[in-house]
């Protein structure tokens, strides 16, 4: 069985600095950074805070475990995974 982790980030390999964000829209993106360069962690902050003004939802998911059962707001470069989903169109 998949973990949550390979369900969204599928093969991809990161290292213990790394990180990655998948961005769930029409397409999946997905962007990764290394939490020791500066540049690349402003980059996903960047971004991350972005899509949640977006109105995005976030959830941050470990390497080996699931998806976190609340919602994260703030860019933790920490976090192995984080997962913003697209808000639902609709009424």
């Amino acid at each position: 069985m998949q973990t949550d982790f390979e369900v969204f980030f599928g093969d991809l390999e990161l290292t213990e600095e790394q990180g990655a964000l998948c961005i769930i829209q029409s397409g999946d993106i997905k962007i990764t950074w290394n939490k020791n360069n500066q540049k690349e962690v402003d980059n996903a902050k960047g971004i991350f805070e972005d899509l949640i003004k977006q109105g995005f939802s976030a959830f941050s998911v470990g390497k080996l475990g699931k998806k976190g059962k609340e919602k994260i707001t703030e860019f933790d470069p920490k976090k192995k995974g984080i997962i913003l989903i697209a808000p639902m169109a609709g009424g």
